[in-house]
């Protein structure tokens, strides 16, 4: 019900986005893959799901912090390679300022 109440007062823009988002998912093979390239061993499938949550979590903040920072610039349009470095930027100083 709370999240029904937040998504009545999203921006059009912002209900796109939010439905993309819900749309979108990582493939599991790849990333069970990359996970055991790195860890070099095995990785259960719970493990797998878990990870790939937690991407999508990370990712979308990233994307939201960009379009903030392409907003902020007065810039309009999809977002570029820049836009996106600089979420990443944002994302690792919250990251460092957190006491992490």
């Amino acid at each position: 019900i709370k999240l029904q109440a937040l998504i009545a007062h999203f921006s059009e823009d912002q209900l796109s986005r939010f439905e993309s988002y819900k749309r979108a998912a990582f493939n599991k093979p790849t990333v069970k893959r990359i996970m055991q390239n790195i860890a070099r061993c095995q990785i259960s499938q719970n493990v797998t799901i878990a990870m790939a949550g937690i991407t999508k979590v990370y990712i979308g903040e990233v994307i939201e912090h960009a379009v903030e920072y392409k907003s902020k610039r007065g810039d309009s349009g999809p977002l570029k390679p820049d836009d996106i470095l600089e979420g990443v930027k944002i994302m690792k100083n919250k990251t460092s300022d957190s006491n992490y």
